[in-house]
């Protein structure tokens, strides 16, 4: 009889929606950890438009048209990537 007294407040509905909160947490945690190969890239590419956004605007302003001005802003960083990489790649003989 104790025990049924104990455990009385556990059939409530508060403490049922707190496990199926839970329990939905950990799946969801469980899933993003299964999914990360895929969303990690869309993550750096949303983050990346939300950073380039304002030149590729700056240059729509300029009268350039924006698949244009997209265009010159990922060539210009990969241009900016690729001599950053020759520039570290060398290394003096002293």
């Amino acid at each position: 009889m104790v025990l049924k007294d104990r455990f009385k407040n556990l059939n409530s509905g508060r403490a049922m929606v707190v496990m199926v909160g839970f329990i939905c947490v950990f799946l969801l945690a469980v899933a993003m950890k299964m999914m990360a190969p895929v969303l990690i890239p869309f993550a750096v590419a949303l983050l990346l438009s939300f950073i380039f956004d304002p030149i590729v605007s700056a240059l729509e302003r300029i009268k350039i048209p924006r698949p244009l001005g997209i265009a010159i802003v990922v060539i210009l960083i990969g241009v900016g990537f690729t001599c950053s990489a020759c520039c570290f790649s060398f290394r003096s003989n002293v």
